[in-house]
């Protein structure tokens, strides 16, 4: 099975990683299962957090009925629009079928975003922590 982290990051630094499930219809949906990384954080920190993000999605393919809500709610926005505006967004996908994980930055367009068309960063699934983390970091710097 595929998994998806969606991971997101505004201009103080803060890292807001969302693992996604699969809904009743086979589509990606929010977990609403958020983790916050603060500023100054290191590569390994984000890799080791990027990897539980992964765990969860395993843990818990389904949507579960007792989740509601959207992320922009959830942080504290009215407006979808204002969240997209504050925060760059990559899709990280752990592609068991081809053994890879891949970084898509993604760019910001209306209220919300598209792939940015940037060469996305591909790693093993073996990745140690800190080439994880380094590469999520750099994917955020394509998003500009």
């Amino acid at each position: 099975m595929n998994f998806t982290v969606c991971a997101y990051k505004n201009a103080g630094d803060t890292l807001v990683l969302n693992p996604l499930t699969l809904n009743a219809i086979g589509a990606g949906a929010s977990t609403n299962q958020l983790i916050t990384l603060e500023p100054q954080h290191d590569y390994k920190v984000v890799g080791e957090r990027l990897t539980e993000a992964f765990e969860f999605c395993e843990k818990e393919p389904f949507l579960n009925k007792g989740i509601s809500g959207n992320l922009p709610t959830l942080l504290g926005f009215k407006n979808p629009g204002k969240f997209a505006k504050e925060y760059l967004h990559v899709i990280v996908s752990m592609r068991n079928d081809l053994g890879t994980i891949i970084f898509t930055p993604m760019k910001r367009e209306g209220s919300g975003y598209v792939n940015n068309g940037q060469i996305k960063v591909e790693l093993l699934l073996n990745a140690a922590p800190e080439q994880l983390g380094e590469a999520l970091l750099q994917a955020f710097e394509s998003c500009k």
